[in-house]
This record gives C-alpha cells, sequence and structure tokens, in this order.
C-alpha cells in the first residue's frame, strides 16, 4: 500500500485536483454572489492552492470538484491549514443534486457536509439538506456560523432552495 503525504509545499504541486470546466464556472459564481475580492494572484505566489478561489477578506477559500463524498477531505484539510482560512467545497453532481457544499470552520477545525443554498431577500444561505439546524449565512465579511434557520416553515424552506437552484449563477456557462 503506498501512502500518499499530502503537505507538499516544497514540490510546488497544487493539492485539489484540476475541475473541469463546469465545476469551475460555478465555483467563480459562488465567489462573484459572496461579493469580494478574490486574490488572483495567489496561484502563482502559492502552487499549492491552485485551482482554488481565495478571498482573504472574507477569510474564506473556494475549491470545486465533482468528487463525491469522502472524497478530498484531507486536500481540504491541508488547504485550510495553510492558509488558516474556512474552506468552502463546492460539489457539484450533474444529475440528482446539482451542488452541495462541505464547509470546513477554522476555528474548531470541522466539517460540516452536505449543505444547500437557500436564498432569501438579498441573503445566501448554506442549509443543511437533511435539518433546519446550524444554517450559516455567507456574506462579503465571511462566514455567520450557527445562527437560526433564515425560513420559518418547511415551505418556506423549499421555495428558497427552489430560488437558490434556479438562480442563474449555478448554471453552466455563467
Amino acid at each position: 500500500m503506498t501512502i500518499t503525504l499530502l503537505d507538499r509545499p516544497g514540490t510546488g504541486e497544487p493539492l485539489m485536483p484540476p475541475a473541469r470546466r463546469s465545476v469551475a464556472a460555478r465555483v467563480h459564481a459562488f465567489a462573484t454572489e459572496i461579493d469580494d475580492l478574490v486574490d488572483t494572484r495567489i496561484s502563482r505566489a502559492d502552487p499549492v492552492l491552485a485551482g482554488c478561489v481565495v478571498m482573504h477578506y472574507a477569510g474564506i477559500i473556494l475549491a470545486g470538484t465533482s468528487c463525491r463524498r469522502p472524497l478530498l477531505f484531507p486536500e481540504g484539510e491541508v488547504l485550510a491549514r495553510r492558509s488558516g482560512l474556512d474552506l468552502i467545497l463546492l460539489r457539484f453532481d450533474a444529475q440528482p443534486r446539482g451542488v452541495t457544499f462541505d464547509i470546513r470552520l477554522e476555528m474548531d477545525g470541522s466539517w460540516l457536509t452536505n449543505f444547500a443554498v437557500w436564498r432569501g431577500q438579498g441573503e445566501m444561505w448554506l442549509v443543511p439538506e437533511g435539518s433546519a439546524e446550524g444554517c450559516i449565512q455567507v456574506t462579503p465579511f465571511g462566514l455567520e456560523v450557527g445562527l437560526p434557520a433564515p425560513f420559518s416553515s418547511f415551505c418556506e424552506r423549499e421555495k428558497g432552495m427552489v430560488r437558490a437552484l434556479t438562480f442563474p449563477s449555478f448554471k453552466e456557462g455563467y
């Protein structure tokens, strides 16, 4: 059995595998919606972060993949530790569910998995697909964690998720 060491700062290899065009387009569209300054020089300064969108002001790294869970959790751990930022891993699956998110919080090193986007009136939230507990508001100033749900009923929850799915930023070619 071969053991691969993921923390390889001397080699200059990117940790995340190259994303398909459809995944990369969704990552950049999501970053645009967060509306923060994106560090475009980061991959030249630190090649390990190549393929990621780094937003220092918001304290977020965005990465995308079409791999299923639990793949890329170790790579996400290394990226988050190296940068000291929260990591949002966008997972795109064209068939069953579209875009879901895994979040690695820097403050406690925990992973929150299987989140979906919920949209309200000018707000963007990441909500767990299975419950209304542990919602995260995504803002240009970072992630607001542990807030009460932005919806008051199951019907409101479904409307917000439908609104998020039909919003053009997660469509191909944005």
